[in-house]
């Protein structure tokens, strides 16, 4: 039993928090699907469309800020997520079902914990 600032740990457990921890530090990649034209891809074309039929509002990644959610990614553990704001400069776009783009505010993203990470831009 190892006891840490207040908390009981199992030595299995301790060493699952250390190594959760550690992979914080490594590189996190955006999913594949993102670099590509896949749904909020860097060149997704239907995401004005989707927006309209979906009724809900659709973000479109750019490259830049691809690479800035990555650095955000890796400071989270294992399938944790979060809204982050992004950074002024920042290019990703989001569709609106009357038909307008505005520019994304924050990104919604989640470290899925095998190196890639989930997401999207929103308002």
């Amino acid at each position: 039993m190892i006891i840490h600032r207040w908390k009981c740990w199992t030595i299995a457990d301790y060493i699952q928090k250390i190594a959760k921890n550690a992979n914080k530090n490594t590189s996190i990649k955006p999913e594949a699907k993102y670099k590509g034209s896949k749904k909020h891809g860097v060149n997704w074309k239907e995401g004005p469309a989707t927006a309209k039929s979906e009724g809900t509002p659709q973000g479109q990644w750019s490259n830049k800020d691809l690479d800035y959610a990555s650095e955000i990614a890796k400071k989270l553990g294992a399938r944790e997520s979060g809204y982050f704001d992004l950074p002024p400069g920042s290019s990703s776009v989001v569709y609106k079902p009357d038909g307008s783009t505005v520019p994304a505010k924050r990104i919604w993203i989640r470290n899925n914990g095998t190196g890639t990470f989930h997401g999207y831009p929103s308002e």
